[in-house]
């Protein structure tokens, strides 16, 4: 089993994070208090390409998915 680089935790897998944007249309009820529409709800990919980090220390370790996965396979 691989261990991480940064806080030499024993791992199994990493955790993949990626930018989601998202836009929820927001508006007023007669109260003036705010309701987010979340079934008009829109969600896309961020421009940046995902980091696979440690599930342990949280650390970024790999932006590329080839590498990530040469890491878990002991490569």
């Amino acid at each position: 089993m691989p261990k991480c680089p940064e806080c030499k935790e024993e791992i199994d897998y990493l955790k993949n994070v990626q930018n989601i944007w998202i836009s929820t249309p927001l508006s007023l009820n007669k109260k003036g208090q705010a309701i987010y529409d979340h079934k008009q709800r829109d969600e896309w990919e961020g421009d940046e390409v995902g980091t696979w980090n440690c599930p342990e220390c949280d650390k970024e370790l790999f932006t590329d998915e080839d590498e990530a996965i040469k890491f878990l396979k002991g490569v």
